[in-house]
């Protein structure tokens, strides 16, 4: 399963493919609320392979963190220094303002993505790596951890 937090990856998941039977994709429209957590966690154990992203920002981060924290066999999907680096070239024209990184999570899942985020004290969207995204969704399968 799939978890996102923003509605443009559902958006454009139904505009471009239908979802292939082995994939659910789900939307917390934001941050999650502890009941979405606690859900989500409570699918995990009951053997569903949970991938979670959010928006390279202190809120995104905080979401990504409170599912892996909830339910540590969630994993972060495309949420690495590398995939920041992709989104941030694809969402520079689109929003362009500055991250505080006195407010920054950690990201234990990879200790490089935070480092890059306050190098580069930058946001990053999901939908810069709307491709990618779609073609994760596509295989019905979460990327192996580190991808």
């Amino acid at each position: 399963m799939f978890v996102t937090e923003n509605p443009s990856v559902v958006a454009a998941t139904q505009e471009r493919m239908p979802l292939p039977p082995t994939a659910r994709l789900v939307c917390t429209s934001g941050t999650p609320s502890a009941v979405e957590v606690a859900a989500i966690a409570r699918l995990a154990e009951t053997g569903w392979r949970i991938a979670v992203r959010a928006d390279f920002d202190t809120a995104g981060l905080r979401h990504v963190s409170a599912i892996t924290t909830a339910q540590p066999a969630a994993v972060p999907w495309r949420m690495a220094a590398g995939d920041y680096q992709a989104s941030l070239s694809a969402s520079a024209d689109r929003w362009n303002y500055p991250l505080d990184p006195a407010h920054l999570p950690p990201t234990p899942w990879d200790p490089e993505l935070e480092a890059a985020i306050r190098r580069h004290r930058r946001p990053a969207f999901e939908e810069g790596l709307i491709d990618t995204l779609l073609g994760d969704v596509l295989t019905g399968h979460p990327p192996q951890a580190g991808h």
